[in-house]
C-alpha cells in the first residue's frame, strides 16, 4: 500500500504535465488537439515513470519542479479573464461522464492482461480532469477550460501531499492511523493554499 501511495506521486507528475500540454495547446480553439495533445504528453511521462522505482521522497520533489515548472509556462499562455456562457449542455456532460466510466470499467475487466504495472498507470490517467476540462471547452470556450487546467496544478498538491504522507507513515503506524494523518496533511495543504491564494487576491 506504502508502494502504491509513492507510485501515485509519479503519476502525478504525468498529470500535472497533462494539464500544462492542454493549457499550450488550447490556443488553437480546438479541443480535439487540445486534448490529443494533453494525452500524448501524459503518455510520454507516465509510462516511462511507471517502469522506474517510485521512492517517495524523489516523487515529491519532482512533482513539485514540475508543478512549479509548468504553472510558470502555463500562465503565459493563459488568456484574459472573460464572463463565461451561462449555457450548460447537460446531455453531453452525462455523456461525458458515462464515457470516463466506461474507461475505467474497461482498464479494470483488461488489468490482468494489461499486468499490474501498465493497468494501474491506465487507472492513474487524469479522467476526472478530462471531462471537466472537455466540458468547460465545449460549454464555455478555450480560455475559461485552460484557466481551470492552471489553477489545478495547485488544486493537485494536497493530493501529492496526502500521497506522499501516506507512503511515509504506513510503514511505521496502523493504516486508519495513517490514514487519517494523511488526511489531515492533505486538508492543512489546502487550507494553506487557500489562504495564500486569497492573499494574492487582495494584492491585486
Amino acid at each position: 500500500m506504502a508502494g502504491v501511495a509513492a507510485g501515485a506521486l509519479f503519476s502525478l507528475v504525468a498529470t500535472q504535465v497533462f494539464l500544462g500540454a492542454y493549457i499550450v495547446a488550447s490556443r488553437s480553439r480546438s479541443v480535439l488537439l487540445s486534448m490529443l495533445a494533453a494525452v500524448a504528453a501524459w503518455c510520454l511521462v507516465a509510462l516511462p515513470l511507471s517502469a522506474l522505482p517510485h521512492p517517495p521522497v524523489a516523487g515529491a520533489a519532482l512533482f513539485a519542479a514540475t508543478t512549479v515548472a509548468v504553472w510558470l509556462v502555463g500562465r503565459r499562455f493563459l488568456p484574459p479573464p472573460r464572463a463565461p456562457a451561462p449555457t450548460t449542455r447537460w446531455l453531453l456532460l452525462i455523456a461525458r461522464g458515462v464515457a470516463a466510466g466506461l474507461l475505467v470499467g474497461v482498464v479494470t475487466l483488461a488489468a490482468h492482461a494489461l499486468g499490474p504495472a501498465l493497468a494501474g498507470t491506465l487507472l492513474a490517467f487524469p479522467v476526472g480532469f478530462s471531462v471537466v476540462l472537455v466540458s468547460l471547452h465545449l460549454d464555455h470556450g478555450a480560455g475559461t477550460a485552460a484557466r481551470t487546467a492552471h489553477a489545478g496544478l495547485i488544486g493537485a498538491t494536497s493530493l501529492a501531499a496526502f500521497s506522499l504522507a501516506l507512503a511515509l507513515t504506513l510503514p511505521i503506524l496502523p493504516p486508519w492511523v495513517s490514514f487519517v494523518a494523511s488526511l489531515l496533511v492533505s486538508l492543512l495543504t489546502t487550507a494553506i493554499l487557500g489562504i495564500a491564494a486569497r492573499g494574492r487576491g487582495r494584492l491585486r
